[in-house]
């Protein structure tokens, strides 16, 4: 059973920079408490790498669907 929530839990943390990638600062923090200093600097280049990435295919992605359903910005406010 303790085995099942541990993966719950690592497939939430997973997914959590995927659903929303500025979650990874905090994330990261977290668990870059015992790194020395170089190895926190090269975790915190590469998650900005990832964080850029994956909002920019969001952005990019979001454009593409919008285009091909018809939808505009307009037309989304409530």
């Amino acid at each position: 059973m303790m085995d099942l929530f541990k993966a719950i839990g690592l497939g939430l943390v997973v997914l959590l920079p995927l659903a929303n990638p500025l979650t990874t600062v905090a994330l990261f923090l977290g668990l870059a408490g015992n790194m020395n200093s170089a190895e926190r600097n090269r975790q915190s280049y590469m998650a900005s790498v990832y964080v850029f990435a994956i909002m920019m295919v969001a952005y990019y992605a979001g454009q593409l669907v919008m285009n091909t359903f018809g939808i505009s910005i307009p037309g989304l406010r409530i």
